[in-house]
């Protein structure tokens, strides 16, 4: 039958993130993954491992075209950058990531448009985000065998999705704003 075979988690945290070498920098748009994400999409990485990028809470992983910007080389592996932001009009953060990963540069011709990663980890997330109920924030991305017929995986996706859920609501059932969307 139909199974879920790998999931991945991926969305955006801040746009106007400062992107931080020493105090030279500029604002770009920082994502938070899972762990598995390059494996999961199977993205060439330039230095570094895809299994290893994202192992750490303090790992970042940059594109190629990133790493050209504020190193002038793709070999940055191991610097130092500091993120500094104000999500959601809360109090500003700031927090050093080493370089573990460099992948390519992804084209223009895919929904994915990420070029500076770091890992969704329970610890990393701010609390209001900590939940997969939270569809505005993450994507979250499934690889299935068995077939693809969406009668069979909404069962599945809810399942999915109770079992995730930290802190959920109405005595454990599913948060009523969990929205699943299918594609064939």
């Amino acid at each position: 039958g139909l199974q879920v075979t790998d999931a991945v988690r991926l969305g955006f945290i801040d746009p106007e993130t400062l992107f931080l070498v020493g105090e030279e920098g500029d604002r770009e748009v920082v994502w938070r993954a899972d762990s598995n994400l390059f494996t999961f999409f199977g993205l060439p990485m330039t230095s570094g491992s895809s299994s290893q990028a994202l192992i750490a809470e303090d790992s970042i992983a940059i594109s190629e075209k990133i790493a050209e910007k504020y190193f002038g080389t793709s070999t940055a592996i191991g610097n130092i950058v500091t993120l500094r932001s104000r999500e959601a009009n809360r109090k500003p953060t700031s927090k050093d990531y080493k370089v573990s990963a460099i992948f390519q540069t992804l084209p223009q011709n895919t929904h994915l448009n990420f070029d500076i990663v770091i890992l969704a980890g329970k610890d990393s997330l701010p609390s209001y985000v900590k939940s997969w109920d939270r569809q505005y924030i993450y994507t979250t991305f499934l690889k299935m065998s068995g077939g693809s017929a969406v009668d069979t995986m909404t069962p599945m996706l809810k399942s999915l999705v109770t079992n995730h859920i930290e802190a959920p609501s109405n005595n454990g059932a599913p948060s009523e704003s969990v929205t699943l969307w299918l594609e064939e």
